[in-house]
């Protein structure tokens, strides 16, 4: 008997889970018109970023450990948002209206996101961030300086 209660509950809570991704799907495609095979993956993040700040509070003692969870849910949902929003504004925003074109590109999203997690360290957030740094700095630099100004200094 107590096995059956487990199975029940275990199907239940395992329902639940899908009912919420399903629900997230159709609302999505309601209101945007897009199919995000990705936001299962942001649901991801938000459970990665927990991890990730309960093992920053595991070696500050045991009172900061026992409260990392006031800190990790408010730090999954800005994470989990603000990669929606990159996402948003990076590839479906310019594919609205295109469901197959939305499916592919969101699916490619969502496999680049996966891979991310299973192989992140922290020399690879860094090289992200110098590389973000650089690239978009770089943009930056360009867009600031006309083409005749540096050509200007590199051949007089």
């Amino acid at each position: 008997m107590p096995e059956l209660l487990s199975a029940i509950f275990n199907g239940i809570s395992i329902g639940s889970v899908l009912l919420i991704a399903a629900l997230g799907l159709a609302i999505v495609f309601g209101l945007m018109g897009v199919i995000n095979l990705a936001h299962g993956e942001l649901m991801m993040l938000g459970a990665y970023t927990t991890f990730v700040v309960q093992n920053l509070f595991k070696p500050l003692g045991e009172f900061w450990f026992n409260s990392y969870i006031f800190f990790a849910l408010p730090m999954a949902f800005i994470v989990a948002a603000l990669v929606g929003l990159a996402l948003e504004r990076g590839v479906i925003r310019y594919l609205y209206g295109r469901p197959l074109e939305t499916l592919l590109a969101t699916w490619g999203v969502s496999l680049i996101l996966q891979q991310f997690v299973r192989s992140v360290s922290g020399v690879l957030v860094i090289g992200i961030l110098l590389f973000c740094l650089l690239f978009f700095g770089g943009l930056f630099f360009l867009k600031r300086h006309s083409t005749q100004t540096i050509k200007s200094w590199f051949w007089g």
